[in-house]
């Protein structure tokens, strides 16, 4: 769960009701194996391209701005789900997985992703040098936290309490791993986890159906009751 003032982020690819439809048959089917799984939700399958963690809410703006300019940078293209399988030893399975073909559109958008996520981050290092200077000038006072939008609220005024100067986000980097697929269980022990991972293997070229990928869209993780629920914040078209 996010901090107050916080959003949990991710910038993710959706997938369409018959891919969805699809997925879960399969997770009944292996559900049979009587593995200790959590199932992820149907609503909640999805591409995860790039992970940002607890983003200061008013920073969402930025973010949001840089996630449209790398979606302007990517291309639309078509994707196949297919192919099962899962992350972790055979004997201790930790995530099944859906595989998405071909992988290197979705590793380009990452790396277009990563690209605008630096320049914000830029951004945000000069501002907080700004504000630093700024702070500096006016003895005994204190600058608010940075956001890369609004750099005029590091303007020096009294604030109640302490508060840091950060920049925007951390320093991203493009993974040399980049396996895109959709995740579909997370195996949380190792009961019957042989019999599960003859199951995954059994159907590892199952094919799920194709995908036009459109759009990316960044996304906000809520923690409810009945586990997360993730709710688009901004959509971005891909160019054509």
């Amino acid at each position: 769960m996010a901090p107050p003032g916080y959003i949990r982020a991710f910038v993710a690819v959706e997938i369409n009701d018959a891919v969805r439809a699809a997925l879960v048959r399969m997770q009944r089917r292996l559900a049979l194996a009587q593995g200790h799984v959590s199932w992820t939700r149907p609503e909640n399958i999805h591409c995860t391209l790039l992970f940002l963690g607890d983003v200061p809410a008013a920073e969402i703006p930025a973010v949001a701005d840089a996630v449209a300019a790398a979606a302007a940078a990517s291309r639309r293209c078509a994707l196949e789900a297919a192919g099962l399988g899962c992350f972790g030893p055979p004997h201790a399975p930790r995530i099944i997985w859906a595989g998405l073909q071909p992988a290197e559109p979705l590793a380009e958008m990452q790396r277009q992703l990563c690209r605008a996520m630096r320049e914000v981050s830029a951004l945000g290092e000069r501002d907080q040098k700004n504000c630093m200077d700024q702070k500096r000038r006016f003895d005994g006072r204190k600058c608010g936290r940075l956001t890369t939008g609004s750099p005029s609220n590091c303007n020096g005024t009294t604030l109640e309490g302490e508060h840091e100067v950060s920049h925007l986000l951390p320093f991203f980097e493009p993974s040399q791993a980049f396996h895109p697929h959709l995740t579909i269980g997370r195996v949380r022990s190792a009961r019957n986890a042989d019999r599960l991972a003859a199951a995954v293997a059994r159907n590892a070229a199952a094919v799920f159906g194709a995908l036009a990928v459109k759009r990316i869209c960044l996304m906000e993780s809520r923690l409810g009751p009945g586990g997360p629920v993730y709710a688009p914040l901004h959509a971005a078209p891909l160019a054509d």
